[in-house]
Order: C-alpha cells, then sequence, then structure tokens
C-alpha cells in the first residue's frame, strides 16, 4: 500500500470516529481518544518520526499529511490529559465544582496548542508569547468582573462551604439548594421553586451557611399571644401537647415551650422545635399552628373568661367542652340534627384520667366511641419480645375505638393517659337506633371506620383494631354487629 495511502485511511478514520463518539458519554470519548492515540503513535513509531520534530518525508504530500497527524497526535495527548480530572470531578461531583478541571484543561489546550506551532509547523513563539502577553493585559481589563468571578469561584472552592444539592442561606436574603456550580456563578433553586444565579465575587463575600452540614435538621418557632388571665402552667401544658401532636415535629430534640413576654393584657409563649429537613419547616409551622389552635379551641380558651386567684390553677370541667358542644364539634355527627345530639349526649359518660392511666388495653373488646375533649392520650402497641412501638398521640377534637366499636374485634392497641385528660365515651347502645333510622349517618359512621384504616392521619385509630375486609358492604356489617350487641 502506498505509503500516502496509509495516512490518509488513518486521519479519515480519526475524522470519522470523532464525529461517531461526539455524543457518547464521556467514558465512549475517552477510549475512542485512547485507541485513536496509539494507533497514530504506532504510525509515527513506524516511521520513526519523533513529535518534537518537523515532519519529514519523500513528497510535499507526505510532509503535509504528517503535520496533520503530528498535530491531531499532540490534541489526543492533551485530551487524554484533560480528561483525568475531568473523571475525578465527576466522581466527587457532588460535594466539589469543576472549576479546577475547566482552568486546568484550558492551561493544557493553550500549552499545546503553543506546542503544535514550535514543533511541527516551525513557527516562532516567542513573539506570540509577547503579542499575547499585550492581548491578556487589554482582555484582563476589559473582563475584570469575569475575572474576579472566576477567582472568587476558585477561592470558593477550595473552602469548600457546600456541594451540589446542599441546601445554603447567603447573607439571610437568600436560601435553596444548590443545583449547579461553574467558573462564574454558582445556581440556587430557592424555597419558593425559583432559579437564583448568583455571581461568585457575592458569593466569596457573603455570609455563608450550610443547612445540610453537619445534618439537614432545621429549628424553628411560632409565637401565640393570649390573656393574662389564663394560667401560664396551663398554656404552656397545651403548647406541649399540640408540640406532641404535630408529626412533622421531630420527637429528638424535644420541643420547648417558654413564655416570653409580659404585656398590660396579653402574654406571648414560644414554642421552638426542629424538624428533619428545610422543606418542612413552613407546613411544621402551619400545621403547628393548627393543633395549638384546637387545643385552645377544646378548653374555651380562645375567649377566655377572667379567673379568680382561688381557681387560677385549677382545671375545671366547666373550661372544657360539655357533651353536647362536644358532639356538634366531631365531623362524625356532623349530619346529626339538634334533638339526636341532645339524646346522645345524655347517654355519654365521662372518663377522667390522670397521667399514666390506661383508657383500654391491648386485647380488650371495644364497644364504645371515646372522645377526646382535654388532654393527650399515647397510643402503642404491643411486640413479641420487644418494647412497645410507640404509635403516635391522640389530643382534644379527636376521636378513637370507632373501627373496634364497628367490627367486634378486640382493640390491637393501648391508649394510655400522657397527660390529665377528660374522655367522653358514647356506648353502642346509643347508635344502634340512629344506625337503624337514619341511613345519612350510617353513611358517614362508614366513611369514618373507612377514612380510620386509609387515611396516614388517622392511622392511629387504625392499629386500635384489625383492618378488616369482607365483600359485604361495611354499613350493613356495622349495623349487624351494633344489632347483635
Amino acid at each position: 500500500m502506498h505509503p500516502e495511502l496509509t495516512l490518509i485511511l488513518v486521519l479519515v478514520g480519526l475524522i470519522i470516529g470523532a464525529i461517531l463518539v461526539r455524543r457518547g458519554g464521556m467514558w465512549q470519548r475517552c477510549v475512542f481518544d485512547a485507541v485513536a492515540f496509539l494507533v497514530v503513535s504506532g504510525v509515527l513509531f513506524n516511521r520513526a518520526i519523533s513529535p518534537l520534530s518537523r515532519p519529514v518525508g519523500a513528497t510535499p504530500q507526505a510532509v503535509d499529511l504528517l503535520g496533520v497527524l503530528l498535530t491531531a497526535w499532540w490534541i489526543l495527548c492533551a485530551r487524554l490529559i484533560v480528561y483525568l480530572p475531568r473523571l475525578l470531578a465527576r466522581r466527587h461531583s457532588s460535594r466539589q465544582s469543576k472549576l479546577f478541571s475547566d482552568l486546568s484543561a484550558a492551561a493544557i489546550f493553550i500549552v499545546t496548542a503553543f506546542i503544535i506551532l514550535n514543533s511541527v509547523f516551525d513557527v516562532p513563539v516567542k513573539g506570540l508569547l509577547a503579542t499575547s502577553g499585550v492581548v491578556a493585559i487589554v482582555l484582563g481589563l476589559a473582563l475584570q468582573n469575569s475575572l474576579s468571578d472566576v477567582f472568587s469561584g476558585i477561592a470558593v472552592d477550595l473552602e469548600s462551604p457546600f456541594g451540589l444539592g446542599e441546601d445554603i442561606e447567603l447573607d439571610g436574603k437568600t436560601s435553596g439548594q444548590v443545583i449547579e456550580v461553574n467558573w462564574r456563578s454558582i445556581h440556587v433553586q430557592t424555597d419558593a421553586g425559583d432559579i437564583a444565579i448568583i455571581p461568585n465575587t457575592l458569593v466569596a463575600k457573603s455570609q455563608i451557611i450550610n443547612r445540610s452540614r453537619p445534618t439537614a435538621r432545621r429549628s424553628g418557632s411560632v409565637s401565640v399571644e393570649c390573656a393574662n388571665a389564663i394560667s401560664p402552667e396551663q398554656i404552656l401544658e397545651l403548647l406541649r401537647q399540640a408540640a406532641l401532636l404535630c408529626p412533622l415535629l421531630l420527637r429528638e430534640p424535644k420541643a420547648t415551650t417558654s413564655m416570653v413576654h409580659i404585656g398590660a393584657k396579653r402574654t406571648t409563649y414560644t414554642v421552638s422545635f426542629y424538624v428533619s429537613m428545610s422543606g418542612q419547616l413552613t407546613a411544621a409551622q402551619s400545621q403547628l399552628l393548627v393543633l395549638i389552635h384546637r387545643q385552645l379551641q377544646f378548653s374555651n380558651l380562645l375567649t377566655p373568661v377572667p379567673r379568680s386567684s382561688d381557681s387560677i390553677n385549677e382545671s375545671s370541667e366547666k373550661s372544657f367542652l360539655t357533651p353536647e358542644q362536644m358532639l356538634l364539634a366531631t365531623s362524625l355527627f356532623a349530619s346529626l340534627g339538634r334533638d339526636a345530639i341532645r339524646g346522645l349526649a345524655a347517654s355519654v359518660v365521662a372518663k377522667h384520667l390522670d397521667p399514666g392511666q390506661i383508657l383500654f388495653k391491648q386485647g380488650d373488646s371495644g364497644a364504645s366511641l371515646y372522645m377526646i375533649a382535654f388532654g393527650l392520650l399515647e397510643v402503642t402497641t404491643e411486640q413479641a419480645q420487644a418494647e412497645p412501638l410507640f404509635l403516635g398521640y391522640l389530643g382534644a377534637g379527636e376521636y378513637l375505638g370507632e373501627v373496634a366499636l364497628a367490627t367486634g374485634k378486640a382493640y390491637s392497641a393501648t391508649a394510655t393517659a400522657r397527660a390529665h385528660c377528660l374522655v367522653y365515651a358514647l356506648s353502642h347502645v346509643a347508635l344502634v337506633p340512629l344506625m337503624a333510622a337514619d341511613e345519612t349517618f350510617a353513611g358517614a359512621f362508614e366513611r369514618a371506620v373507612q377514612a380510620s384504616q386509609s387515611v396516614i392521619h388517622r392511622k392511629i385509630a387504625t392499629y386500635a383494631a384489625p383492618v378488616h375486609a369482607s365483600s359485604e358492604p361495611l354499613v350493613q356489617r356495622i349495623r349487624d354487629f351494633l344489632q347483635r350487641r
């Protein structure tokens, strides 16, 4: 084969291969460059040509082809050197930016270009270097802001105050998740869902708070005001119970309650807490305020009546909702009229529980609906050869026992008072005539039982009795069971 034809085939193969792998992954391009580099090196070695010397051939065409081949050899060599820091940066991309790899790649290609001009094409580079110095000064003055961003980015990258995917806060103004770090700026997806592009110069001058280190846990607080006439001990206890009822709050560290300000008419209280991640903070604050409102509402403290000094630290039953008010406030009985509510209220039995006292145990048979007027119940379930499994808390305004009442199954959980509680118990005997006469109420009771078994917010009630599966309509099974009782 003609020597020049061999060089042409090698160059054509390099061009076709470069086009084919152009859109491939980094590893594919790296493998192609390595193979191409070995092929070109073999051709040069076979012709005893050094990459640092000018090509020599029998014809001018051969010299030109060898010059192109030497240029390809240097470019492939530079690309292989550049791939090493890029692959390392890619492996650690979640912790570091790619500034170092980009800058080192630029320096390597510039040096390679000067070597090609000097060694392959015999172009004097001293004049180019002198000229490039002047050009660099002009470009430096024109691009001083961009260069400032580059060097600020290098300084920030050396410090490594954050990484990709971490939550940060800059000067208390911009906060969110870092989604991109480049040579000029960082891209932050804010808590509001927007994309903030912040120059590295501003990042280097900002106070950076990394909300992902050492953990993603965040602290928060809410404040409420109550009338001075209300006992502070009672308010602090209600706030503590509301914090325990909030599922988004971490159990450890525990939420703390405190009285922070006493005014002429109202006192300010604060609940401080922790959540597992930044995205839960706003939802936790809103949920906690709702629970605090409910605790105060069911204790009749939203519009309090001033107390005398003799009763300021006492909890009387008059401070809580009456059985009739409790039934009206329970969604389960929303379809009933006032006469039916009064009839049910006459059958309600009030149960006062001290802290640690058990409302019902796992394995007990239940035939009553329990409505919590005040206090906090802890629901747990026993495990074989293990500590009881904590399921959650129930507080004022919630009810439990409807599943066991409807199915007749034994409780599969234990309800224990964790504060002074007032619980209203409604026996199945009072529900039998209503279930038989009021189709709307029967349907509402059926939906309540189904919700207790499916909705996550009511998962604790589900554990109080096993999930019952049957092809028979649930409302009919409820009626049959209640009538048998």
